[in-house]
């Protein structure tokens, strides 16, 4: 069995929803390549690179970091086999949003920031802590979009995410938004704050005291909360996220139509600490190679063993099969 170097907040979510899907993926000395990227994975890495390299531009001038030119940076993030796909898509959500006002809005909470703000980092430490029922450490990796102080000296992790692109249903913004915003110039489609939001200015910065993130989507919670810690804050301490959601719904065209709901809030003390039990549970099992703690070690490695023929398995098709086959087990998972 494989015994990973560090854990990420995708493989800590994976493990408690399908432990097995956790073991392939992660453990077995048999997992599969990693899968192509999807549409709406391309969507969001390429938006993600138009909004960066923008934002860097304007902060620090063209030219100061080529790492950060559009085309270096799309082609970093977007698999060459989206290219095609992804570069006006990716133009035009990020039109979109830049029209909102949104954009801007994210710029002047930028402006406040004490030092340089932090762009894609990747950041990979152990994080320790202790609580009255939790303590250890554990070896973390993530990937802040954007992380910096205001002149308050308040630490802020933004992100953004793009949802629905490719649905054919709408995708609905998560509650407790402070602002929805039309991905338009027209200001008329706008919306005030959703009824669970309770806005106050919170160490110069407008934010959601109504809710923590975690009531708004406890995945978004976990990755920015780790990704706090890995930027130097304390378990369960106080920092504020800022996410950015583009809800998408399908009009019949290539292009959906687009709402941009802006959060501002907090992840609990509570959930936190909640947070890194469950790290530290799943590194347990990375460094015993007992996976599934609810049955006794010598069944949970028989399991083990037959996940790793079916990986196997699995490996072998995607390496020699025809691209049907491939393209079934990445729509199945195998």
């Amino acid at each position: 069995m494989r015994k990973p170097e560090y854990l990420s907040p995708t493989s800590i979510n994976l493990y408690h929803k399908d432990p097995e899907e956790f073991y392939i993926r992660y453990l077995s000395e048999f997992r599969p390549p990693r899968s192509a990227q999807t549409l709406p994975m391309a969507i969001g890495s390429a938006f993600d690179a138009y909004v960066k390299s923008y934002m860097h531009e304007k902060l620090f001038g063209k030219g100061a970091d080529p790492t950060y030119e559009l085309r270096t940076l799309f082609e970093k993030q977007v698999e060459e086999c989206n290219w095609n796909w992804a570069w006006r898509r990716g133009e035009r959500a990020f039109e979109m949003y830049k029209a909102s006002g949104a954009l801007a809005d994210m710029l002047i909470d930028l402006e406040q920031a004490v030092g340089q703000p932090k762009f894609e980092i990747e950041i990979r430490g152990i994080v320790s802590g202790r609580s009255e029922s939790t303590s250890g450490s554990v070896m973390l990796l993530g990937k802040p979009d954007v992380y910096y102080i205001n002149k308050f000296g308040n630490p802020v992790i933004l992100d953004w995410k793009v949802n629905g692109w490719c649905a054919k249903t709408a995708v609905s913004p998560k509650k407790g938004y402070l602002r929805l915003r039309h991905g338009s110039s027209d200001r008329s489609k706008d919306k005030d704050m959703h009824r669970e939001c309770q806005p106050m200015l919170h160490q110069g910065m407008m934010i959601n005291v109504g809710l923590n993130l975690e009531d708004v989507d406890k995945d978004w919670a976990t990755q920015l909360a780790i990704y706090g810690w890995l930027c130097g804050m304390d378990i369960g301490s106080e920092f504020v996220t800022g996410l950015d959601q583009l809800a998408c719904s399908p009009n019949g065209t290539a292009i959906p139509d687009v709402r941009i709901a802006e959060h501002r809030l907090r992840v609990g003390k509570t959930f936190q600490w909640e947070v890194f039990a469950r790290a530290l549970e799943v590194w347990d099992v990375c460094q015993t190679g007992h996976v599934f703690k609810e049955m006794p070690k010598e069944q949970s490695e028989r399991v083990c063993e037959a996940l790793d023929a079916k990986a196997k398995a699995i490996t072998e098709m995607m390496l020699s099969g025809t691209p049907e086959d491939k393209a079934f087990l990445e729509i199945t998972g195998g």
